[in-house]
């Protein structure tokens, strides 16, 4: 059975630079899971066919390229774009960035009535139906509010954690999807520095291979948001601590679910 899901990896990585592209993911060419500085990789054309994003928090490296997106298509579009995130998210864009002073309120523009932009309140446990697709989210630990999001294909599923520490609650959510075929799972930061992912609540090694002991699913589990420098770090402590397939997740890399 052909696979009716395809993820393409725009930005994967936890930090900017030459090579570093911050997260962002398209599927099946209209849906992107946030909006970093990956959604730059893309053609004018390509930006066109977006028609949903869905964004797991607010940090910048997350929602950078919304701005950008939206003055770049925007209005040239036929219908607004249509974002997905949480109240604490979409009130950190509308209050800090399209604000009229760091970038335009793209909600009224051209007009309030044919708005760039429209946005959705996800709360915890939604379900979305789009383009062929359904798309879960759940609540995970972070410093601000944050969603994962599992996105279902008539094939298949993906999980993305987004930024997230240890929970077990969501590895214990993961076990009720069916048909889980990847899994995109963040590790910032090398065992050495534990304190600061729990502080930051993210994740390294150990406190991943820890959740990873209670996933039923076999699915192929790929490492992002990676800070540059630590990736072979990272990488060799997870495989030395966990049975399963892992690996870091590449820029331009397609999963089929």
């Amino acid at each position: 059975m052909m696979a009716d899901g395809q993820l393409k990896v725009l930005g994967c990585s936890g930090g900017f630079g030459k090579g570093h592209h911050t997260t962002s993911f398209l599927i099946n060419e209209s849906l992107l899971i946030d909006c970093g500085t990956g959604v730059g990789q893309l053609a004018h054309n390509e930006l066109k066919k977006i028609n949903h994003i869905f964004i797991t928090h607010c940090h910048l490296d997350h929602i950078v390229s919304l701005p950008f997106l939206l003055d770049a298509v925007g209005v040239k579009r036929h219908r607004p774009l249509q974002v997905y995130a949480s109240k604490t998210t979409i009130d950190a864009i509308s209050n800090h960035i399209m604000n009229d002073l760091i970038w335009p309120n793209f909600t009224k523009i051209p007009s309030p009535d044919e708005a760039s932009v429209v946005f959705f309140d996800v709360q915890a446990m939604s379900t979305w139906h789009l383009d062929g697709l359904k798309i879960y989210s759940y609540a995970v630990p972070h410093v601000v509010d944050a969603l994962a999001y599992v996105i279902e294909s008539s094939s298949g599923a993906i999980a993305f954690s987004g930024d997230t520490g240890y929970s077990k609650e969501f590895i214990d959510f993961l076990n009720t999807v069916d048909n889980l075929k990847h899994l995109i799972i963040e590790t910032s930061f090398p065992d050495e520095e534990i304190e600061l992912a729990r502080i930051s609540q993210h994740l390294c090694p150990s406190l991943l291979t820890s959740m990873l002991e209670n996933l039923h699913s076999q699915a192929q589990i790929h490492l992002s948001h990676l800070k540059p420098g630590y990736e072979k770090k990272i990488l060799d402590q997870v495989i030395h601590g966990s049975r399963r397939r892992i690996s870091t997740l590449k820029n331009n890399q397609n999963l089929l679910f």
